[in-house]
């Protein structure tokens, strides 16, 4: 999976892009990738919309794409653009998921100091 930075129509922040072949497909890879991409992007303070392209006959995008919280395009719409605001309260949950994420994978990679006891 890959992300790009800069936004192509201009219209948001980000600009998400992936690609994902076909002997990885059916394993929710592409779906706990988005869903990990746009929690951490949201975490950037000036990221306030993140868009996607769609191209009209991958519905299986399509599809995935909405079930990651984007809103459903319009059949003939080029991309699609979820805000902030919306994803966080699809996902209210998803800073703090984060961080007990992130500081479960520092614990198990570093082996922290017992406190001397006295």
């Amino acid at each position: 999976m890959q992300a790009r930075g800069a936004a192509v129509s201009g219209a948001s922040d980000l600009v998400l892009g992936y690609w994902l072949g076909k002997p990885q497909s059916g394993q929710g890879l592409r779906q706990a990738a988005i869903e990990g991409v746009l929690d951490m992007a949201f975490m950037l303070p000036d990221a306030q919309s993140i868009e996607a392209p769609v191209c009209e006959d991958n519905v299986a995008a399509r599809k995935v794409l909405a079930r990651c919280g984007f809103p459903q395009p319009m059949p003939d719409a080029r991309q699609v653009m979820v805000t902030r605001t919306a994803w966080l309260a699809a996902r209210a949950d998803a800073p703090s998921r984060i961080a007990s994420s992130l500081a479960s994978h520092v614990a198990r990679r570093i082996a922290l100091p017992r406190a001397a006891t006295v």
